[in-house]
């Protein structure tokens, strides 16, 4: 049986860590390179925006137009697109900040300030 001293488990240990560092090293750069990847392809394709996009539009169509609006509207009553179109334009308003143009329930997902 050989006879374990301190030295020779100093170096065991140094090569087991030259060992891990590389393997860590690699996979390192392994990962960023694929993050990097990863976020290009959202970034140029952004299925979730027009996922996210579509849902709402989805939502807001499927809501009827309340009759009470028909009542008081002074230039006659909209249209369920106009309705449809004021609601998602509220939604933005309320939830970023941002105005949008009414219409901009039936546009891409695309923002131009």
């Amino acid at each position: 049986m050989p006879i374990v001293t301190p030295e020779s488990v100093q170096v065991l240990l140094g090569k087991f860590v030259d060992f891990i560092l590389r393997y860590a090293v690699t996979l390192a750069a392994v990962s960023a390179i694929s993050m990097a990847l990863i976020e290009m392809v959202k970034a140029l394709v952004s299925w979730r925006d027009r996922f996210q996009k579509r849902v709402v539009a989805e939502w807001i169509r499927g809501v009827a137009m309340p009759p009470i609006l028909s009542d008081v509207a002074p230039d006659g009553p909209p249209t369920a697109t106009d309705f449809h179109s004021l609601v998602y334009s509220a939604l933005i308003r309320l939830t970023t900040a941002e105005s949008v143009d009414p219409s901009a329930i039936n546009r891409g997902v695309e923002w131009t300030p």
